[in-house]
């Protein structure tokens, strides 16, 4: 049980890092929410990116992959960002 917990923490940090990073990267590309949501396939409304950015709901994998390229960002680094994120910081090194 105590496993599972320690997950569920993981998974959700994980989110939150994901959706720190989202905005980060549309703020550095210089796209506001709804153009972002414009670019991506299916394409999703102001209030989606709004939602991802906040950690109100999880990015789904795929989008946060589209989101990478269309900031100009390698999806693995920014993948491996977050996942480091998540690591005790005597784990890191």
């Amino acid at each position: 049980m105590k496993l599972r917990i320690r997950q569920l923490g993981l998974f959700n940090g994980l989110w939150g890092e994901a959706a720190k990073s989202i905005r980060s990267m549309r703020k550095d590309a210089g796209l506001t929410q709804s153009q972002l949501g414009q670019k991506l396939i299916p394409t999703v409304d102001q209030a989606t990116i709004s939602n991802w950015e906040t950690g109100k709901t999880p990015v789904p994998l795929t989008s946060y992959f589209l989101i990478c390229f269309i900031c100009g960002f390698s999806p693995e680094e920014k993948t491996k960002q977050l996942l480091e994120s998540q690591q005790p910081e005597n784990k890191r090194n």
